[in-house]
């Protein structure tokens, strides 16, 4: 008859085991964590598009329907912002009212203060200036990187060009990049539009 044997497990043979179910639940969490960082890129990158889109379509649609006639463009810095002022002037008025042909749109870029949100304002068809912020995303870290320790809610205006061409055409330029550590500058706002000679 043999004997059984009833040794129990041995001390290597335990932290052999620790070491791997450790192994394996530290790579699990990294998945995960991964993951969790791609879908906030993305819920950024539909926000900061939708926050485009929004921008140019109300800008363009102005410039579409009422036609520009005039431009007239400023820039002012204080100690938090540098302020961009664009008074357009169009041939046809707005809502049957034969005073409101101009509408302006500022926008407001941060002077590397933190706690400062870059936003723009722009003149609706009731005459009042509505704020178009750039979302503030808390402080969720949103970086690969574990090093880098930024957040979403330093999504930026990039380098600003507002300018009126002065060829014979007379183009106005608007281009605002909005800038992200992880996504870069490839978002814009961007209004290009003839004035009407």
């Amino acid at each position: 008859m043999k004997k059984l044997n009833n040794k129990g497990m041995t001390l290597i043979e335990i932290v052999l085991c620790f070491t791997l179910t450790s192994i394996i639940a530290i790579s699990m969490l990294n998945i995960i964590l991964n993951y969790k960082t791609r879908q906030e890129i993305e819920s950024l990158n539909r926000d900061v598009v939708s926050y485009t889109n929004n921008i140019t379509n109300l800008v363009q649609n102005d410039i579409a329907l009422h036609h520009l006639e005039d431009v007239d463009i400023t820039r002012n810095k204080n100690y938090r912002y540098t302020i961009y002022t664009i008074k357009m002037t169009f041939t046809k008025n707005f809502d049957d009212d034969p005073e409101f042909k101009e509408k302006t749109l500022s926008i407001y870029q941060s002077n590397g203060q933190e706690s400062v949100v870059d936003y723009i304002v722009y003149t609706n068809d009731s005459k009042e200036d509505i704020k178009y912020s750039l979302n503030d995303y808390g402080d969720e870290v949103i970086s690969i990187s574990s090093s880098d320790n930024e957040y979403l809610k330093h999504l930026r205006f990039g380098n600003i060009d507002v300018d009126m061409d002065a060829d014979s055409l007379g183009f106005l330029v608007i281009d605002i990049p909005i800038y992200h550590h992880e996504l870069g500058s490839k978002h814009h706002i961007l209004i290009k539009a003839p004035k009407n000679q």
